[in-house]
């Protein structure tokens, strides 16, 4: 029927409807309620244990002023009172405080009964600050003196009371023990719930990586290592025909062969899923015995998590070949250092090396090496230092601390 008013006033009406103070108020209600009284069920029991002990201490005081146990049921209530007044003050403290509540509270309700119907409150307070067991179990204690209490405060024998007040405790603590159980055990669904789906989360991100690396290996393939594939048959069918091939020829071929070799390599780790963790140590010598260099291993042999792994291996490669390509170094020192926090790798070279303030555009001729090595340490929250200078050489450390084990 709305759709019959102009529009201004039906857009006026459903904001009214959508800030409506009732409706706000009721939904902030049962929204934060249920959390409210979950945390402060302890602080609210023992507010309420206090409350009533202090009426049942008044209302004795009014009613057996003559009595001569009155001086020890006063004493016995304000030590109640501040014990359970401690135990909102002291939540640390807080289960030794309910025990010394129960311990003072049965003298004082065998002394004087009416102070029986601070049982209720008490009960909580147990389920509220004890394990199901323990509290189960003091519950069961307190349950029997309530019983036993109550009856005195008539004068006639009735065993139809005592047995009330018995069968109504216990179903007190059966519903209060049933009740704790079910939020434990809602507790322990919902922990598994969240682990679950962050094992979910975690899976289809490396679905997801997965499909992407793939991607960038067909690509690879269909392009680079094709390239390099006809480069190289064409530099092989011209050293067949001709008689011999020129220095640069054979440099030539031996390049696209390493080429290709590393081009192949990486399309088959791309198009793998990453699940078998690469042995640092070995995966290092290799580059290092691809490139001529020699390798150092320092620290303790303990494994590092495969996430830092590959990228210190990446990071070896790209500076190995850096220093190859670029520095044009004769000697090349690949080192590998572990402790117990994070594991580091250093290359070092002879090569011409460069000023650290220059400014590298990348581009299609090159130039992305230090970058990609830059954004592999930072996003492990790794540190990464360089000591150059023109016609000085190059050593580059890059740190990466150790993934949780």
């Amino acid at each position: 029927m709305s759709s019959c008013w102009p529009r201004p006033f039906r857009a006026c009406c459903s904001r009214t409807a959508r800030t409506d103070p009732l409706t706000t108020v009721r939904g902030a209600l049962f929204r934060w309620s249920p959390a409210f009284l979950q945390r402060r069920s302890a602080g609210l029991a023992a507010l309420a244990v206090i409350v009533l002990t202090v009426v049942c201490a008044v209302r004795f005081d009014a009613l057996h002023r003559t009595a001569s146990d009155r001086s020890i049921v006063l004493v016995l209530a304000t030590v109640v009172v501040l014990v359970a007044g401690a135990s909102l003050g002291w939540p640390a403290a807080r289960r030794v405080c309910v025990l010394g509540v129960v311990l003072v509270w049965l003298p004082l309700v065998v002394i004087a009964p009416s102070f029986a119907w601070c049982s209720v409150p008490v009960l909580v307070v147990l389920h509220a600050a004890l394990g199901v067991r323990a509290a189960t179990a003091v519950s069961v204690i307190v349950v029997v003196a309530a019983a036993v209490s109550v009856p005195r405060l008539t004068t006639v024998r009735d065993p139809g009371l005592l047995i009330g007040c018995l069968l109504a405790g216990v179903v007190l603590v059966t519903a209060l023990a049933a009740l704790r159980s079910a939020l434990i055990e809602r507790g322990r669904l919902l922990r598994d719930l969240v682990a679950a789906r962050s094992r979910v989360l975690v899976a289809e991100r490396q679905a997801s990586a997965l499909a992407a690396r793939q991607e960038v290996a067909a690509e690879l393939h269909d392009t680079v290592v094709q390239s390099a594939a006809g480069a190289l048959f064409l530099v092989e069918a011209a050293e067949r025909t001709a008689p011999s091939l020129s220095p640069a020829g054979l440099e030539a071929r031996i390049a696209l062969r390493a080429a290709l070799a590393d081009a192949r390599g990486l399309v088959d780790r791309l198009e793998r899923d990453g699940s078998e963790d690469l042995e640092l140590v070995t995966a290092l010598r290799a580059v290092a015995t691809g490139a001529g260099a020699t390798l150092h291993v320092s620290g303790d042999a303990q494994p590092i998590g495969p996430e830092a792994t590959h990228a210190l291996v990446r990071i070896a490669q790209t500076a190995v070949a850096n220093a190859v390509r670029h520095a044009r170094a004769s000697t090349i020192v690949l080192a590998l250092h572990r402790g117990e926090r994070c594991a580091s790798v250093t290359v070092s070279d002879d090569g011409r090396g460069f000023a650290p303030d220059a400014e590298v555009t990348a581009g299609p001729d090159g130039g992305h090496g230090l970058a990609i090595i830059r954004r592999r340490v930072a996003l492990l929250g790794g540190t990464l230092t360089i000591d150059t200078a023109p016609g000085a050489g190059t050593s580059l450390t890059a740190t990466i601390p150790m993934e949780d084990r």
